[in-house]
C-alpha cells in the first residue's frame, strides 16, 4: 500500500492537548506520509511540544483562525489524500488504514468518512463517552449531508486531494474563514455536490466535548454554510 496520506493538525494554544493528538497519528496501523502541525499564532508551548516529535513538520503563522491554518497545511502538504485533525481531538489506531482502504475501493469519491464520538474528561481524569451517533443512513449523499442526517467532522474524513482542489475558492482556499465554525461543513457540501461520497460507518476518531462546542452562533453559521456552497 502506497504511503500517500498527509495529516494536517491546526493548533492554537493547545499545548496541553496536542501531544495526545500527535501520538494518535504517529501510532496508526497505517503510517501517514507526513504530519504537519500549523501553529496559528500560539503563545503557549506548542512549538516545544512539536520539537519532541522529529518526524512532525512544524509551521508557524500569525493568528488567522482554524480555517486559514488548515489551508496553510494543505498548501504545503504533498499527500494524495488529506486528513485534518483538530489539536484537541484524536484518531483511533486504525483510522487511516480504514479510510485509505475505503477510498481506494471507491476511486470516484471525493471523500470517505466514518463515525466519531464525543467524549468528556471527568474530574478524576477518566473519559466519559457523551454521544456515539449510531443512527445514521447507510448511504451518504449530498442530500443527506445537507439535511445533517450524517454527523461528520474533519477528524473522521479522508479527502481526495484532487476533489478539494476542484472546489477551492479563489483567494480563500479550501476552507472559508468567514464561515467558522462551520467551514468544514461548507467544504463537505461543496465536494458532495460535485463528487460521490462514501460513509463506511466505523468509529475512527474522538471529539473532545467541552459543553460549548455548539452554540447559537454555530446554528446561525450552519444556515449560512448550507447555502454558501454552490
Amino acid at each position: 500500500m502506497i504511503n500517500n496520506v498527509s495529516v494536517v493538525i491546526p493548533s492554537y494554544n493547545s499545548a496541553n492537548f496536542l501531544p495526545e493528538a500527535i501520538e494518535s497519528v504517529l501510532g496508526q496501523t497505517y503510517s501517514p506520509f507526513e504530519v504537519i502541525v500549523v501553529d496559528d499564532g500560539s503563545t503557549d508551548e506548542t512549538k516545544q511540544v512539536c520539537d519532541r516529535y522529529p518526524t512532525v513538520r512544524y509551521i508557524y503563522q500569525t493568528n488567522q483562525g482554524v480555517a486559514a491554518a488548515r489551508n496553510t497545511g494543505m498548501q504545503v502538504s504533498q499527500g494524495e489524500y488529506l486528513l485534518f485533525l483538530d489539536s484537541d481531538d484524536c484518531l483511533l489506531p486504525e483510522a487511516i488504514e480504514i479510510g485509505v482502504n475505503c477510498i481506494n475501493a471507491h476511486p470516484k469519491v471525493g471523500f470517505v468518512f466514518g463515525r466519531y464520538f464525543f467524549y468528556s474528561i471527568q474530574p478524576d481524569g477518566s473519559y466519559k463517552v457523551e454521544e456515539t451517533y449510531e443512527d445514521q443512513p447507510e448511504v451518504a449523499t449530498y442530500e443527506t449531508l445537507l439535511a445533517t442526517r450524517h454527523k461528520i467532522q474533519c477528524g473522521c474524513v479522508i479527502f481526495r486531494r484532487t476533489a478539494i482542489e476542484s472546489v477551492v475558492i479563489q483567494s480563500i482556499g479550501a476552507f472559508d474563514p468567514s464561515l467558522v465554525p462551520m467551514e468544514d461543513i461548507n467544504l463537505f457540501l461543496r465536494i458532495a455536490r460535485n463528487f460521490p461520497v462514501h460513509f463506511h460507518s466505523q468509529v475512527v476518531s474522538k471529539y473532545r466535548y467541552t459543553g460549548n462546542n455548539l452554540s447559537s452562533k454555530s446554528a446561525k453559521m450552519l444556515i449560512i454554510a448550507r447555502h454558501s456552497h454552490k
